[in-house]
């Protein structure tokens, strides 16, 4: 969301301490009216992490308020590969 041209976002509150994150992402403008909060809130190790993400986005344009929650997860697979033709 951050990356949309024109968005204007603010972080608050954000941190990655004693293998917990959490934060949110405020962001308004951009092509959309309205803005998005996305809140996160989860864990982290050396091999894996978890995270729930609520994001809302308010004013859309009949007025509605939409919220999506996900959960993710991701472990470490491997080394990732050397870059080809690196020295």
């Amino acid at each position: 969301l951050t990356a949309q041209p024109g968005a204007n976002c603010a972080y608050q509150d954000f941190r990655m301490e004693g293998g917990r994150m959490s934060g949110t992402t405020i962001c308004r403008g951009g092509d959309q009216p309205g803005e998005v909060i996305t809140v996160v809130e989860g864990q982290y190790r050396p091999e894996r992490y978890a995270a729930r993400i609520e994001t809302t986005t308010r004013g859309m344009p009949a007025g509605a308020d939409v919220q999506v929650t996900a959960e993710v997860q991701g472990r470490r697979i491997g080394a990732c590969p050397p870059e080809q033709g690196a020295t």
